[in-house]
């Protein structure tokens, strides 16, 4: 009798507690994490209002199914698993990406959401132990017709993305015959990407330790690399209590700073972080492929955008320090969700400096970290068909011999094709807009010993008399030492060569060295073979580095 009692008391407790849950709203129309507590028990029908998603966590009719907090889970568990109604016979095990899908549950754990605007949606929770029960969300057309499904593998995090106009509901199948086993325990949903990345605040290190941040992984050695709650940039980055992460060497270092987040929607994204940086040489911020140039000793917050299209993101800096002692100071990275993939144009920088090939990317809006002087032959070489910009003069390579190169005009720009062009005007980080990014090396335009051969990134090349390059000054050398920077071209040479190299240009011959040279002179006239002399001859001569007509 006592045991039966006892039975019966403790049934009442259990009713009790679940008439006594109450239907709650968390979040807040301003917020992008919602995550739960110990004092979030409630009943099904509680929504989750976050910035651009409402979240329903099951049906306010269903008064089978509470939510209660689960100490050892750390999240809220339902009391009852996917069904029809609440009964081992309609649960839910089944779903497909095809049509016939499988059927909706109305009761225990699902989630209804409604988005107000597209947006990106993630779920953290304990996940069932069960291999077989995948995660499900349905898009339906009008909250209960199913129109798409999307299953997969079970996971602690589910991130999806969500259009408006549109109803989705979320779940994880139920396992065969428990209504009440092998439940999914919701710790969280968030509408920022943020929380994908580990320590994108650096504050999971105590202040002042050393060595590389949790969660990022750095490629190069330094000098210094720990995280500071030091101020910096004139509180560009604030002091105490807040971390930052501090990369600093006293010489040249090339590397990245980076870490790669999985999980993600398909979309395109916002990469930002702040920065206090002082170097010789390039730093980029990137995101994928697209990439950011930052300005030494121009403090603040850089963005770039990336598009991901498998799930995956690797984000950081990507620095080739050349000389001097630099000083990165990194704080507070933040992933937005953007906008669904579509004709949007990535934003890549090209540095001069780099020392590799960009991969290829298409839809790209392309910014040349480089300066073509004014008025003079500079040369040219970029991984993209391009049309030629307004006020350029640009000769393409048509012939060579006897250390002779003969240039015609150009009619556009082709991938990986190399180039002399004269702006009008000093062109200084110049911008190509929407093009597709195709070539990883430089093309040879000629043969034998006589070359013309484009040069996308920074590269060492041989020193052996071979190679010669023109000047910023419009001179060519021969190479010495080192090598020839990115986005430029040089001229292949036998090694016997002795003469100066000359360009061909428009059916004139041209003395690149004497005309470049003679340009501080006054007065100073040359012939078409380059030789000095002392009034100009009839027909054209070069007088003060120009072409003069003399009839």
């Amino acid at each position: 009798m006592k045991q039966k009692l006892l039975l019966i008391a403790t049934l009442l407790v259990v009713t009790t507690a679940q008439t006594m849950a109450e239907v709650k709203n968390f979040g807040s129309s301003t917020t992008k994490t919602w995550t739960a507590t110990s004092s979030d028990g409630c009943s099904s029908g509680s929504t989750i209002t976050l910035d651009g998603v409402e979240v329903t966590m099951g049906n306010s009719e269903d008064t089978q199914t509470s939510w209660s907090w689960h100490e050892g889970n750390g999240g809220l568990i339902p009391t009852q698993m996917p069904s029809t109604d609440g009964t081992t016979s309609t649960l839910v095990t089944t779903f497909t990406e095809t049509s016939p899908f499988g059927t909706l549950p109305t009761r225990g754990n699902f989630f209804k959401i409604v988005p107000s605007k597209n947006a990106y949606i993630a779920f953290s929770a304990k996940e069932s132990a069960m291999d077989d029960q995948k995660m499900v969300l349905v898009t339906t057309s009008d909250g209960s017709t199913v129109t798409a499904a999307s299953v997969k593998a079970r996971a602690s995090v589910c991130t999806y993305f969500v259009e408006a106009g549109k109803t989705y509901y979320f779940f994880q199948l139920a396992y065969p015959n428990q209504l009440t086993g092998y439940r999914y325990t919701l710790k969280s949903v968030s509408v920022n990407p943020t929380t994908l990345m580990t320590n994108a605040d650096f504050q999971a290190n105590s202040g002042g330790s050393s060595g590389t941040p949790t969660g990022w992984t750095l490629t190069t050695s330094v000098y210094t690399t720990k995280t500071s709650n030091g101020e910096k940039g004139g509180g560009t980055i604030a002091g105490n209590p807040n971390n930052h992460w501090q990369i600093w060497n006293d010489k040249a270092m090339t590397g990245k700073a980076y870490q790669t987040i999985t999980n993600l929607p398909n979309g395109i994204y916002t990469v930002s972080t702040t920065l206090v940086c002082d170097f010789n040489g390039r730093v980029k911020l990137y995101a994928g492929n697209n990439s950011k140039a930052v300005t030494s000793g121009s403090y603040g917050t850089y963005s770039v955008d990336a598009a991901v299209t498998a799930g995956t993101l690797e984000l950081g800096l990507d620095f080739t320090v050349t000389s001097g002692n630099p000083d990165l100071e990194i704080d507070d990275f933040t992933l937005t969700y953007k906008e669904a993939l579509g004709s949007y144009n990535g934003e890549v920088n090209l540095n001069e400096l780099d020392a590799a090939a960009q991969t290829a990317i298409d839809n790209v809006n392309v910014t040349l970290t480089r300066t073509l002087v004014a008025d003079k032959w500079n040369t040219f070489c970029v991984p993209f068909n391009a049309a030629i910009p307004e006020g350029w003069t640009v000769k393409e390579f048509s012939s060579a011999a006897d250390n002779v190169y003969s240039f015609t005009d150009a009619s556009t720009i082709v991938a990986g094709q190399p180039y002399i062009v004269k702006p009008n005007s000093d062109a200084v980080n110049p911008v190509f807009d929407n093009v597709n990014i195709t070539a990883t090396e430089g093309t040879a335009q000629g043969g034998g010993d006589y070359k013309f051969v484009g040069q996308l990134y920074n590269k060492e090349l041989d020193t052996d008399g071979t190679i010669a390059y023109l000047t910023a000054d419009g001179i060519v050398k021969k190479l010495t030492s080192g090598g020839i920077k990115g986005m430029r071209a040089y001229f292949q040479i036998p090694p016997s060569s002795g003469a100066e190299v000359k360009l061909f240009i428009d059916g004139m011959e041209t003395s690149v060295n004497e005309i470049a040279n003679s340009k501080s002179a006054n007065n100073e006239c040359f012939d078409l073979s380059g030789r000095r002399i002392s009034n100009p001859n009839r027909g054209i001569n070069i007088v003060n580095g120009k072409k003069v007509l003399v009839k």
